[in-house]
């Protein structure tokens, strides 16, 4: 028999331990690999960090790099722009450029 599960321990809240297991993959498996994708491509604004986590929280580790196949424009490292537009009006291989598929 499988034992029942009724949603997560009223302890777990409060537990330390919990909260530190917790940060400590967060740190490893997004943050620090995040961070780590920001410097190799040049990036410097908060925002950019910000975007580059949430990007890998939602894709996985290996989400950024399937992403950053999709478009031509270079990242800043690679002489590519520096300014958030270039997201926008640089071409996904198949799909034109985020601008544009917002306006169809």
């Amino acid at each position: 028999m499988v034992p029942r599960f009724d949603g997560p321990t009223p302890h777990g809240r409060a537990d330390p331990v919990m909260h530190a297991a917790q940060d400590a993959v967060f740190d490893s498996d997004y943050w620090v690999p995040s961070v780590e994708s920001c410097r190799e491509m040049g990036l410097t604004l908060p925002l950019s960090y910000a975007v580059m986590y949430d990007t890998y929280i939602h894709s996985g580790p290996k989400g950024i790099g399937v992403i950053r196949q999709g478009f031509e424009q270079a990242p800043p490292a690679k002489g590519g722009m520096r300014r958030s537009s270039s997201i926008l009006t640089s071409q996904p291989a198949e799909n034109g450029s985020l601008l544009e598929r917002t306006r169809k």
